[in-house]
């Protein structure tokens, strides 16, 4: 059995999530594509997937991250926390459906991950709130869960 039938089954991968994640690792394997461009493009598809299912989306920060990750199935083990002036994304990473490295075999130093700019695009367009980059904000914990964290510029109102 080779490689990506393995996470094939671990990470219960659809044909989308291999493609996305070879483009992405690909894109970067042939130099086309760094993590500051990868950012800004994945904040304006965030701002767009909330554009199209404003209807649906729900607009507190926590119910519209957990939206996004249910809608795009991003993986089997993931929660979201709001810890006062920041949200908190966190994605098992070895279910991850979308990892550059653990499905699309990227084999480059550095980070590439699509969401911390889609999610804080999204956020911006469901909540109406300004997020920011705090530094360290992407990072891989010791229960190897991969954190994204997004600083809210005013903290939303605790219900």
């Amino acid at each position: 059995m080779s490689e990506i039938s393995e996470e094939v089954k671990i990470r219960d991968l659809k044909p989308y999530n291999v493609l996305v994640a070879c483009f992405l690792a690909g894109f970067r394997e042939n130099g086309v594509l760094n993590f500051g461009i990868l950012r800004g493009v994945a904040e304006n598809t965030g701002r767009k997937i909330y554009e199209a299912y404003s209807d649906v989306v729900p607009k507190d920060p926590k119910s519209a991250a957990e939206w996004l990750l249910a809608k795009l199935e991003i993986s089997k083990d993931s929660h979201v926390v709001i810890d006062g002036s920041n949200v908190r994304i966190r994605i098992k990473s070895r279910f991850c459906r979308y990892c550059p490295k653990g499905v699309g075999g990227l084999e480059l130093p550095g980070v590439l991950c699509p969401f911390p700019g889609l999610f804080k695009g999204f956020l911006e367009g469901a909540s109406g709130i300004e997020l920011a980059y705090p530094q360290n904000g992407l990072y891989r914990d010791e229960e190897k869960y991969c954190n994204i964290i997004l600083s809210f510029k005013e903290p939303p109102e605790q219900k």
